[in-house]
């Protein structure tokens, strides 16, 4: 092998991407990283989490636990649980992109792969995700690499990249029932549409339907392994047959959608000439999206729904790359869509922040310790508050119910809190005898 083509390869498999992790992490990284605290009302529930199993050994709250534990190791090294948390948030939800690079770049696309990439997690949903949806976020990951593996099982029908789609798939559903759906739709699609451009159906190619059908069926015959997430797919499924409305996006968001969508069809019958497996990753993208965004989801699930449009558009940007072909026209496109992606991206970063403050997290510290000094069980409901409490304290509980009395309340100052409840007050917040639970 000459000393240039040495070279282009330790380029193209190497550094390029590596810079295109580092890009990502970036990206992804600096809201993270702007603020000493956790964002969002879920950041801190994952810190929460990741102590709990490094102080007691197991979590708190039931729920898939790849991600907490991979997040308490990494807390341990660093030394730091909020800390810990980001760095294994924004790490894993970055290299998310090598799936998509390493299935261009085989096929000699890697300008291509290097959109895939980009468009994955420089987009308003991935930046979206990452602070608040970190499960989610995370688990884009295993599910880049099962789809991945799935396509190139469904091209040369060895038996390793099977294994290696399955043992993805298992990773996706430790992580977060959304990511696993979606994995399960693809495991589905993808075999189902590639035997549909190719006129034939290949009984070994649809063993990837019966992996994905039977990982569910595992599921809910042991919901702990999964902390009991398969539970949220029934509740989805009653909430959609007794929702009878319309929840439309908004115009910009709507027309993105459209213009994914319809790339995808295009570039799909494009591809039906030359990889009926690349076709069939765009068809099944296509109506992926459309189902993400249907108006009859309720809000609820919506909003969470659409944050999984990261998948297509980066099958859209990658597939539409490789149809342009050579690096002079490919990389000029590229910087296109990267202008148009940091766009709708960075409008994003000014919405994300810290519930609290870091002065309010310092004095709910002391709120805490008054409370506990005097032997009360603090009881908080509001999430956005007891999430914090709880990375400070274990004697922090959502109701009466479950608290051992006495107990108190921790509340944000307002006016018209009932003076003679008030047992310590500082500038942002108040312990509250809890006889009666404080107006919100």
């Amino acid at each position: 092998m000459s000393n240039t083509k040495r070279s282009e390869k330790v380029l193209k498999n190497v550094i390029v991407p590596i810079l295109l992790v580092l890009a990502s992490i970036i990206i992804l990284g600096y809201p993270l990283f702007r603020s000493p605290l956790l964002l969002m009302i879920d950041g801190p529930y994952y810190a929460v989490q990741a102590r709990w199993i490094l102080e007691k050994g197991y979590m708190k709250y039931p729920d898939p636990p790849l991600v907490f534990y991979i997040m308490a190791l990494i807390s341990a090294v660093v030394g730091d649980v909020f800390l810990g948390v980001k760095i294994t948030a924004v790490v894993l939800s970055s290299l998310a992109t090598l799936p998509w690079y390493y299935y261009f770049s085989r096929k000699n696309m890697w300008v291509a792969g290097i959109g895939a990439g980009l468009a994955l997690v420089f987009n308003q949903w991935m930046v979206r995700m990452v602070p608040d949806f970190m499960k989610n976020a995370t688990g884009i990951l295993w599910l880049s690499g099962f789809i991945v593996f799935s396509l190139i099982y469904l091209e040369g029908g060895e038996r390793r990249h099977l294994f290696y789609a399955f043992v993805f798939l298992f990773l996706t559903a430790l992580t977060h029932i959304l990511d696993f759906g979606v994995a399960i739709f693809y495991s589905i699609a993808l075999p189902t549409l590639y035997a549909v451009t190719t006129g034939r159906l290949d009984p070994k190619r649809m063993v990837l339907p019966l992996v994905g059908i039977s990982l569910v069926m595992i599921a809910f015959l042991a919901p702990f392994i999964v902390g009991g997430d398969v539970y949220k797919g029934i509740a989805f499924l009653r909430d959609v047959s007794e929702y009878d409305e319309y929840s439309f996006e908004r115009l910009p968001d709507a027309v993105l959608v459209a213009g994914i969508a319809l790339t995808l069809l295009i570039t799909g019958a494009i591809k039906y000439g030359e990889s009926k497996c690349e076709a069939a990753l765009c068809f099944s993208s296509a109506l992926l999206i459309v189902a993400l965004n249907f108006p009859l989801i309720p809000p609820k699930w919506l909003f969470r729904f659409r944050n999984m449009n990261v998948v297509p558009l980066a099958v859209s940007v990658g597939e539409s790359l490789s149809l342009i072909g050579g690096s002079k026209r490919t990389v000029p496109a590229l910087i296109i869509i990267s202008v148009l992606l940091a766009a709708s991206a960075t409008t994003v970063y000014s919405r994300i922040r810290p519930t609290i403050t870091l002065r309010e997290y310092e004095e709910l510290k002391k709120a805490i310790a008054f409370a506990e000094s005097r032997g009360y069980s603090i009881v908080i409901p509001d999430p956005r508050l007891r999430y914090w409490s709880e990375t400070i304290s274990d004697n922090v509980y959502k109701s009466p119910e479950n608290a051992p009395k006495p107990i108190c309340h921790i509340v944000r100052i307002r006016d018209g809190m009932p003076p003679q409840l008030t047992l310590w007050k500082g500038r942002f917040f108040a312990v509250v005898l809890g006889r009666r639970m404080p107006r919100p």
